[in-house]
């Protein structure tokens, strides 16, 4: 078992201050002692300093080492602490409340992976902050329901409903799968790709050899059956015991062309699909991804993106560090994600929310009008990305 650092330091002090330091009336019985084998007093005198030296050395270097420590862990939960942004409000009427969330922030308690039933508040829940903010319907600007998720380390559109008719219209929605969400991710290509047969896309032949082309021009369509581990990770091994460690999904891709694409559950978990769309060539062989659902299922892009389509989201680590999984063991091939990006997030950003067939008082536009969130202002450092450079994509 590793000993804690104060343990040590406490019982290190505490040898050398009760055996390097002899009272007065030892020194003088080792004084008579010591005339007798020819020693003097001031050799025991100096060996007493040279201890009580070290010890004083000792100390002082531990009290150094926890000072630091301290500061370093202190300056650790500033740093994290201001990584919440501010969740800018991009629309707000009496039935809906639209919100661009930033990566850290929960969509509601228990979202990552843990109970939802502990009493405790959790600064990071954007639920509790909006609520807090007095952002929501009702007499008390606190009735706020959620109509769907975005997982912690992402970004992007997040709808709310201030009332219990639109929150019912927008789920039905979600259930007929008249919900049409747009992602933009960055993916990492295939470093070991060799083909130059198309440099805008270089890096991505692996996943366009995965999926399907559409009818619609330069859209393609991925599909895999994803399977939820309860609580484990990508291996399908049990997770630590961290309450708030959700559980992965395990991906079996499926082949292009795939024929039973009406198919929603199979013998090995749930028919997902995904299109998308390339937008722009990054530095190195990433890319900026234009990713397209009508499902909500659990993770269904990150895990398709990394373990079918064989592109991993830069930043995550979940899906994109671990190509093991029950269905997919193929590590010699499609790109990786080896470190986090910066600020811990995943560069997956739900850029627009469409409702067409959710009807609400004033709010007519819902039939040709998607909400859209502005890119995360990061992604100028880590992509060279900013609002105004795909604003018009």
């Amino acid at each position: 078992m590793r000993i804690p650092y104060h343990h040590v330091s406490a019982s290190r002090t505490h040898l050398i201050s009760t055996i390097a330091m002899p009272s007065a009336h030892n020194l003088l019985s080792m004084k008579q002692s010591c005339f007798r084998f020819g020693c003097t007093t001031s050799r025991i005198m100096r060996n007493s300093c040279l201890y009580n030296t070290k010890s004083n050395m000792y100390q002082s270097s531990q009290k150094s080492n926890r000072q630091q420590y301290s500061s370093a862990a202190t300056a650790t939960k500033r740093k994290i602490s201001q990584q919440l942004e501010t969740p800018d409000i991009i629309y707000s009427n009496n039935h809906l409340l639209v919100v661009n969330k930033p990566a850290g922030w929960k969509s509601q308690p228990g979202n990552g992976g843990g109970s939802s039933s502990s009493s405790a508040i959790d600064p990071k829940c954007l639920l509790t902050y909006l609520k807090s903010q007095s952002l929501g319907g009702g007499s008390n600007k606190d009735f706020l329901i959620p109509t769907h998720r975005l997982d912690q380390p992402c970004s992007g559109v997040l709808i709310f409903a201030k009332n219990g008719k639109a929150a019912s219209r927008v789920q039905v929605a979600w259930a007929r799968r008249n919900v049409k969400k747009t992602y933009w991710v960055v993916v990492e290509g295939n470093s070991q790709t060799t083909s130059k047969r198309n440099d805008k896309m270089n890096g991505l032949e692996l996943l366009i050899k995965q999926s399907t082309r559409t009818k619609a021009k330069n859209i393609y369509k991925l599909s895999a059956i994803l399977k939820s581990t309860k609580g484990k990770n990508a291996r399908g091994n049990r997770r630590s015991n961290n309450n708030n460690a959700g559980g992965s999904v395990l991906v079996k891709p499926l082949p292009p062309n795939y024929s039973s694409l009406n198919d929603e559950n199979s013998k090995d978990g749930r028919v997902c699909h995904i299109e998308w769309k390339h937008l722009r060539a990054l530095s190195g062989e990433r890319h900026l991804l234009s990713v397209t659902t009508d499902t909500g299922a659990k993770h269904q892009v990150r895990a398709l993106l990394a373990l079918a389509g064989r592109s991993p989201i830069s930043g995550d680590l979940r899906y994109g560090n671990n190509h093991n999984t029950q269905f997919y063991n193929n590590a010699a091939e499609g790109g990786r994600v080896d470190q986090p990006l910066l600020d811990g997030s995943v560069a997956l950003h739900a850029r627009s929310v469409s409702l067409p067939t959710v009807s609400l008082g004033g709010m007519e536009f819902l039939k040709d009008e998607p909400f859209v969130g502005s890119i995360p202002s990061r992604w100028k450092d880590f992509f060279g990305l900013s609002e105004d450079d795909v604003r018009q994509i």
